[in-house]
């Protein structure tokens, strides 16, 4: 029989050794790359959460040129600062009649749009015909306005709208309304737990924008990609004021239920407007029921 050093094969105690380091090294390059995918994975979600409020938002600063002629509107563009100094751009539309009585509506619009996105300056001249003053107030980062989107800073920003209402057209309290569409609705309803004011509307309105985005992937694990934001839900339990729901029955964007689901957790008084038309239509879908619940909700609060 061949020894080793005759040329034969290696007696297995001399080659059992060289395989067992073969595996010993897949096993560590596989250690390797599953680590590699970890760190990766962390992250990702690290950084997405860091960066989940600009990922969510979208920021739109085209400018859409002035409001039709036809809807007669007179706007005074006004320069706001917010607490933290960010120069914010805003609408200032008076109200046509009622002088010291009328209520002035604080804007708060939605995502991918800003203050000359067509349809809201339409949305501004029949709230001015139900005889309402609006100011409209562009978010950081959108439109004119400066610095860079956050759920803190447009909190920021719709106080800073509130601050010009009260300290510069000395509009009291009561007669200053927070209304918000879509993104809005989250920023008015925090807007309403920390100031007074004599209502607030809530149009097209989300629980908060991790629960939409889980219902828009439901596989995708949401929570550890996006914080708690924008959660309506939980605050609007906390809102003293009268309020009032307006939501398209047709609405894909949002759907109905999460709107409901507001209204259960609200404590009264609140009403419940079911209107047909989708998300960003259902203003002029039906405009008569629309805006006739809009001054019905106003004229219960000069009621009261």
């Amino acid at each position: 029989m061949a020894g080793p050093s005759s040329g034969g094969y290696p007696e297995p105690s001399t080659r059992w050794p060289k395989g067992e380091a073969i595996r010993k090294r897949l096993r560590r390059i596989a250690l390797a790359v599953i680590a590699l995918v970890t760190t990766g994975l962390v992250a990702f979600v690290v950084y997405y959460r860091l960066n989940d409020e600009s990922a969510v938002i979208d920021a739109d600063r085209t400018d859409h040129g002035p409001p039709p002629a036809s809807l007669g509107l007179s706007i005074q563009p006004v320069a706001l600062t917010a607490a933290d100094g960010v120069k914010l751009a805003a609408w200032r539309i008076d109200p046509k009649s009622d002088g010291d009585r009328a209520f002035w509506v604080l804007h708060l619009h939605g995502n991918s749009s800003n203050l000359s996105t067509p349809g809201y300056a339409e949305s501004y001249s029949y709230l001015q015909a139900i005889g309402a003053g609006i100011l409209a107030v562009e978010y950081r980062g959108f439109g004119k306005s400066e610095g860079t989107v956050s759920e803190a800073g447009l909190y920021a920003d719709a106080a800073a709208g509130y601050r010009y209402l009260r300290e510069v057209v000395n509009v009291p309290p009561e007669r200053i309304v927070a209304y918000g569409f879509s993104l809005g609705s989250g920023v008015a309803a925090q807007l309403a737990t920390t100031v007074p004011v004599a209502g607030l509307v809530l149009e097209g309105a989300y629980t908060s924008i991790r629960d939409r985005a889980q219902a828009s992937h439901p596989l995708v694990p949401i929570p550890l990609l996006i914080g708690d934001r924008f959660n309506t839900l939980s605050r609007i339990a906390a809102v003293n004021a009268p309020k009032l729901f307006i939501h398209g029955t047709g609405d894909t964007t949002i759907p109905i239920t999460d709107a409901r689901a507001l209204f259960a957790a609200a404590r009264e008084p609140k009403t419940f407007l079911e209107v047909p038309g989708e998300h960003a239509t259902a203003f002029r879908t039906d405009r008569a029921r629309f805006y006739g619940g809009v001054a019905a909700f106003l004229a219960s609060l000069r009621h009261n």
